[in-house]
């Protein structure tokens, strides 16, 4: 898990979470992954959490901006099922813009099939 301390006076720690191409269903590793950071939230006492979906480039705009959206609301989903509360989590959908690395080979679109997650904590 990444910490960002003071990040503009703030404690903030972040987490990417990935999926398959083409797909927005929370795999087992994410699930796992999550879980940690769940529970890390917890821990932190957050208050806040900031959502931003991503997709490689393969497909049009519009296809990714959809999948990009499916991919950042299955994680509030999840949330809610664990009962925490999901009121907290502000949601942004990127698509294919921004992405943290080439999209040029698999490897490249593997690192950009995320949702990336920031907490910030008290």
């Amino acid at each position: 898990m990444l910490s960002i301390n003071n990040f503009f006076g703030q404690n903030i720690t972040g987490e990417k979470i990935y999926f398959d191409c083409g797909n927005y269903n929370l795999s087992d590793s994410s699930i796992k992954k999550l879980k940690l950071v769940l529970a890390k939230i917890i821990e932190l006492n957050s208050t806040e959490m900031k959502l931003t979906g991503h997709t490689e480039s393969d497909g049009n705009n519009s296809y990714n901006e959809d999948l990009s959206k499916k991919r950042v609301s299955a994680l509030p989903t999840y949330i809610i099922s664990k009962h925490l509360n999901h009121d907290l989590a502000q949601l942004n959908c990127k698509g294919e813009v921004n992405p943290v690395t080439t999209n040029d080979n698999d490897n490249g679109k593997k690192m950009n099939r995320h949702v990336e997650l920031l907490v910030k904590y008290i």
